[in-house]
């Protein structure tokens, strides 16, 4: 039995849809979060993102505790 170009083709262009959907609807969204992640944008002025690498990911969790440190009624006696 001889198989035919157009039968090859035929699972391919049935997955290609699929294909497509899952680019744009879910790899496409976490490119574009690991982008953001590296920037620092300020909301309130109109200035462009800056580019700050992982400073974002040293930044933050020491924000954090220090508004901790900061709220504890117990330790702030």
């Amino acid at each position: 039995m001889r198989v035919y170009r157009g039968e090859r083709l035929a699972p391919l262009l049935m997955l290609a849809p699929a294909v497509i959907i899952l680019l744009v609807l879910v790899i496409g969204p976490f490119v574009f979060l690991i982008d953001t992640a590296l920037h620092r944008h300020n909301l309130f002025q109109a200035t462009p993102p800056r580019y700050v690498g992982l400073d974002n990911f040293y930044w933050l969790p020491r924000k954090i505790a220090s508004f901790q440190r900061d709220q504890n009624p117990i330790q702030g006696c």
